[in-house]
């Protein structure tokens, strides 16, 4: 990967400005943090007040002001020249006709340096403000400055030689020629002068680059000493400068593989062998001096003298273990399940067609879906559903073996691969899968699951036929198992309920066969006395999405209590519409507390529009909850409960139903 240093980003971001009108959006704080710790000299400027708004850590080093007391600095405190100067500047750079000057600033010290301004026009919380970058070109000024004085003293020293000469005597040919030989050797001298200034500051200038960019660099001689270790690089190694220098880069740039017993390859002795650029290999993992652990990315590359020889190598590398952890978690997200963990859709179809070949037959596919999970979230809501298609990707984590591929399919199913595994292995495996499920349970809901396998033997099946069959046994068993599964999932919702409270279980087979007994008396049909005595036990089944503490509760309930307890028959009702067996039921076990006067809950349902089945067992439940004390803990005396039924009548209870349960109860 090529080397992006923080640097280039802030130039991007400078080169943007330029074009940019004046109504651009203010930089991030990311951006400033970027330009307080990496950049050149950079000042944000209010022209209105006069004064510096902003100045990063590099500006405050310069003009030798604390970073806080740079901000709100007039102007005139940097200012060598005039604010007229000055005023002209903001008026060509609004204009945009020129964005380039050259001043003088001064520092805090007093000293006067020569800089060169880019200044772009910006809009910050709506107000005018101007962006500027500072480069220090004192030193090449002053350079210049000698370049230009040495030619003018060559040439007055041409003409001094010359005066004399033609003063002394006339100058003749071999005289000339001898001046311009010594000329030419003083304009030699010069320009060499010249040369090795210019030289020493283009070095001075690369090497506080190296010192300061973003990234880490290490420059090797020919046998690997380190002769440069800038400020990053120390930071990743461990190692100062001072003790690094000197030193053989291996025991200084420890490298290791991420993977253990791997091996990595060395790119500065890659470099210095091949005499090419060498990159690290991405899997490279750098152990600093305190034994912390770096990813690294970037290259080696040689460093070659005037004639092409190989005089080193220099390195840069920059840590980039935020950006592979970032990845990876990419990647993870890209072909998991987020809930289970389990691999996805996406990455199991890739792998479908990756394992379909000779090497891995025969290759077995098994499709599974929860019985239990629809049921789970209409009860208890999504959370227990999760909860569910959790504990059952751990069943499939404990059964399945190594080389087995396990995804979460869909919203409930699930797709395995098995590959190099034959239909007989695989039907010992599906029934290890139904045992591990059948013993998870989810607020006393057993964890079924339906599962179809098909194998592909030869070589000419197609794979996605061979899913297909795989998929038609899974919804084969789920139909042919759907009654029984029902069954077991409703006795195993009671036996919960009923474990969690054993005087809702008395209750309810009190009030079962007092309404049988009640409606033989009132004469129903076979069919109705049926439907009354399998409403009348599941009745208060709802209550078992209710905490303990409330089922349980005896004595008055607090209106938070009283508010879910008036849940349990909308609950109870969604739950036996689940069952092919109970739905006739549901409307019964919704009804069963609402009033003849309109009064009751859910719906506020009065008269004859509750069913009459649930107008019985509202007025036998009543009755048992009195004489047991089941809500208040004081049972009443018979005679007391049909003194208030009876006074309930047309109110509470059907008006003709009341005094013949009455009559009922007293003829005993």
């Amino acid at each position: 990967m090529k080397k992006a240093v923080v640097v280039l980003p802030l130039i991007s971001l400078f080169l943007v400005s330029f074009s940019l009108p004046v109504h651009s959006n203010p930089v991030d704080d990311c951006i400033w943090q970027n330009l307080d710790d990496h950049g050149p000299i950079m000042l944000l400027i209010d022209p209105e007040k006069g004064s510096v708004e902003y100045g990063n850590q590099a500006a405050a080093a310069f003009f030798g002001y604390p970073a806080d007391a740079l901000a709100g600095l007039p102007l005139a405190e940097l200012t060598a020249g005039s604010l007229d100067e000055l005023a002209a500047i903001w008026e060509e750079a609004l204009a945009q006709e020129e964005n380039s000057f050259v001043l003088e600033r001064r520092l805090a010290s007093g000293e006067t340096r020569a800089v060169e301004i880019y200044v772009y026009p910006y809009r910050l919380e709506g107000r005018e403000m101007f962006f500027s970058i500072i480069h220090d070109i004192t030193e090449e000024k002053q350079l210049a400055a000698r370049e230009r004085l040495m030619a003018a003293a060559y040439f007055i020293s041409l003409v001094a030689i010359i005066g004399c000469l033609l003063f002394i005597n006339h100058l003749r040919e071999e005289d000339l020629q001898q001046v311009i030989v010594l000329m030419n050797g003083v304009w030699q001298a010069k320009e060499k002068r010249e040369a090795v200034e210019k030289l020493t500051l283009e070095r001075k200038k690369y090497y506080l680059t190296l010192l300061s960019i973003g990234d880490g660099v290490m420059v090797v001689d020919r046998e690997g000493r380190i002769e440069i270790l800038n400020g990053v690089g120390q930071k990743l190694t461990g190692w100062p400068a001072h003790e690094a220098v000197g030193r053989h880069y291996q025991e200084v740039f420890v490298l290791a593989h991420e993977g253990e017993g791997q091996e990595v390859q060395d790119p500065i002795a890659a470099a210095l062998a091949t005499e090419r650029i060498q990159k690290l290999d991405d899997r490279a993992v750098l152990i600093s001096r305190d034994g912390k652990r770096y990813h690294l990315e970037d290259s080696a590359a040689p460093i070659k003298d005037s004639t092409g020889a190989t005089i080193g190598a220099v390195l840069v590398f920059r840590d980039v273990t935020a950006e592979k952890e970032q990845r990876k978690k990419i990647e993870y997200l890209s072909y998991r399940d987020p809930l289970t963990g389990l691999y996805n859709r996406r990455f199991i179809e890739e792998k479908l067609q990756e394992l379909d070949g000779a090497e891995n037959l025969p290759l077995s596919i098994i499709v599974g879906d929860i019985n239990s999970l629809k049921l789970v979230n209409d009860i208890f809501g999504h959370t227990y559903g999760d909860l569910l298609l959790q504990q059952t990707a751990e069943v499939f984590r404990r059964v399945l073996r190594a080389g087995d591929i396990v995804a979460r399919w869909g919203g409930d199913e699930f797709l395995v691969l098995l590959p190099k595994t034959g239909a007989r292995e695989v039907e010992k495996i599906v029934a290890r899968i139904k045992d591990e499920a059948g013993q998870e349970y989810i607020r006393g809901i057993q964890g079924t699951i339906s599962l179809g396998y098909a194998t592909k033997e030869k070589g000419e099946q197609g794979i996605r036929q061979v899913l297909q069959a795989a998929e038609d046994a899974m919804y084969t068993e789920k139909s042919l198992g759907r009654d029984s599964n029902d069954r077991r999932m409703l006795g195993n919702l009671l036996a919960a309920f009923h474990k969690a409270s054993a005087r809702e279980r008395g209750h309810a087979e009190r009030v079962t066969q007092l309404c049988r007994n009640f409606g033989i008396k009132l004469g129903l049909s076979p069919r109705e006395l049926e439907q009354l005595v399998e409403a009348s036990f599941l009745h208060d089944l709802g209550k078992i999405v209710l905490d303990g503490e409330v089922v349980n509760k005896v004595g008055v309930l607090t209106e938070q209590e009283w508010s879910q307890v008036k849940r349990h028959p909308v609950v109870g009702c969604r739950i036996l519409k689940l069952f092919d067996e109970t739905f006739d039921l549901a409307d019964i076990v919704l009804t069963h507390h609402e009033r003849w006067d309109g009064r009751g809950y859910p719906m506020g349902l009065a008269g004859e529009e509750i069913p009459l089945l649930a107008r019985i067992v509202s007025l036998v439940e009543a009755y048992d909850a009195m004489v047991s004390g089941f809500y208040s803990g004081h049972p009443l005396a018979r005679e007391e409960a049909l003194g208030i039924i009876e006074a309930g009548a047309g109110s509470q209870f059907d008006p003709q139903l009341a005094p013949a349960f009455c009559r009922f109860i007293a003829a005993g």
